[in-house]
C-alpha cells in the first residue's frame, strides 16, 4: 500500500482532495474511514490520510510510482484536473514510457507504462 499524506486545513479541503483523486483515477475509493481513504490505481492500493504533523521525511512520502496503461490519456487527465507537468511522457527504453506530474496537493505521481508488467 502506498500511503500519501494530505496536508489540508480542514475536513472540507480533505474531502475536495479525495474528489480530485476520484476524478483522476476514474474510480471511487473502496475504503473510507477515520484513518485512510483508499483507492485502487495502477495495480496498487493508494491510501490518503490527513497529515496532522509536520514531518521531516515528507518529501519521500509524497511520491507514488504506479504502473498504468495508456499513459498519455492518464497524463492528460491529471493535467486537465490541475496537476503540473514535471516530465511529459517519454520512452525510457524499449516499450517503457514514463511521465511525472505534481498534483494540486503536492504529490508527485510517477506514471510508468510497461507492457511487460502484469
Amino acid at each position: 500500500m502506498i500511503k500519501l499524506p494530505l496536508k489540508t486545513k480542514n475536513d472540507k479541503e480533505f474531502k475536495e482532495a479525495i474528489k480530485w483523486f476520484e476524478k483522476a483515477f476514474s474510480s471511487p475509493p473502496y475504503r473510507i474511514d477515520s484513518e485512510y481513504t483508499c483507492f485502487k490505481f495502477g495495480g496498487y492500493d493508494i491510501a490518503l490520510y490527513q497529515d496532522l504533523i509536520d514531518n521531516a521525511d515528507k518529501r519521500r512520502k509524497n511520491i507514488a510510482y504506479v504502473v498504468v496503461k495508456d499513459i498519455a490519456t492518464i497524463f492528460n487527465r491529471f493535467i486537465s484536473l490541475g496537476a503540473n507537468v514535471i516530465q511529459k511522457p517519454y520512452q525510457l527504453g524499449g516499450e517503457i514510457t514514463i511521465a511525472r506530474v505534481k498534483n494540486p496537493f503536492g504529490h508527485i505521481l510517477c506514471l510508468i507504462d510497461d507492457p511487460s508488467y502484469k
